[in-house]
């Protein structure tokens, strides 16, 4: 990944620190990967992928569940718009942000049914694929407002990659006040009110629990140290490693069975 200072203006040095700590802080994110094998009446079987993002910094997490093919139809797009972007001295920069992962290996296409080892690198892959776009978003949004030209295909990147990573507009909403105030470029979000604040989640009268149900023990010790715990939209909280399993298989809350395909962390 580019130098975080080469995408931004040198006016102010505490400027540039606090846009660096703002930069590292929404790069920090926790990726969970697992494979499901699908099988449909008259096709051959197929395999989807699943990956739970967990960001800290903006307290969101969600789940995507993609393809093969479309892991790689992403990726020659990209590919693509280096290929555009080289013609133009003043998106070097671009070309930079997006060489790093396109020179990474990436799992082959096989003619085959999909083999145990074939499902295990590219899980591996996807993994490390999605916490590369997930910096290279946070990028995006680091780069000098007063470079039109630069600034504009790296919004249109921006939205790209918010496409394929399906990325809720609780994160985007927190994003914009954390890089706002830092004069950065700050992408719209498509209503951010309805994600700025937890009133939207429904609450049960358990929610006051203590301990998380799947493990049985204490959601928050005393250490600040203690995994994360994440929030359903439905309301119910689990520790972050009991209840990512179960939404690799799943994506409904373990205890109320409501849809669960994103929610706080907290």
């Amino acid at each position: 990944m580019m130098s975080t200072m080469h995408m931004l203006p040198r006016n102010s040095s505490l400027l540039n620190v606090m846009r660096a700590n703002a930069l590292d802080a929404l790069k920090q994110v926790k990726v969970h990967s697992s494979a499901t094998r699908i099988c449909c009446h008259e096709r051959d079987p197929f395999t989807v992928y699943t990956l739970i993002v967990a960001c800290d910094a903006t307290k969101s997490w969600w789940i995507i569940k993609k393809r093969y093919s479309e892991f790689l139809g992403l990726r020659k797009h990209l590919q693509s718009l280096v290929q555009k972007a080289k013609a133009f001295s003043d998106l070097k920069p671009l070309c930079a942000l997006l060489q790093p992962i396109l020179a990474k290996t990436f799992p082959k296409k096989h003619l085959r049914l999909d083999t145990e080892a074939i499902v295990a690198e590219r899980k591996t892959a996807f993994h490390a694929f999605v916490a590369s776009l997930m910096a290279i978003r946070s990028e995006c949004m680091f780069v000098a407002p007063d470079d039109a030209a630069l600034s504009r295909h790296t919004a249109q990147l921006n939205a790209l990659l918010d496409t394929f990573l399906e990325v809720p507009g609780r994160h985007k909403a927190e994003e914009r006040m954390r890089t706002s105030s830092l004069g950065l470029f700050t992408p719209p979000v498509d209503d951010p009110r309805a994600f700025h604040d937890d009133s939207h989640f429904h609450h049960h009268d358990g929610d006051n629990v203590d301990d998380c149900p799947i493990c049985l023990d204490a959601l928050r010790g005393d250490d600040k140290d203690d995994e994360s715990v994440l929030r359903l939209a439905c309301g119910h909280s689990f520790h972050e490693s009991c209840v990512v399993h179960w939404l690799e298989q799943k994506v409904a809350c373990p205890l109320c069975r409501q849809a669960a395909t994103g929610g706080s962390i907290g």
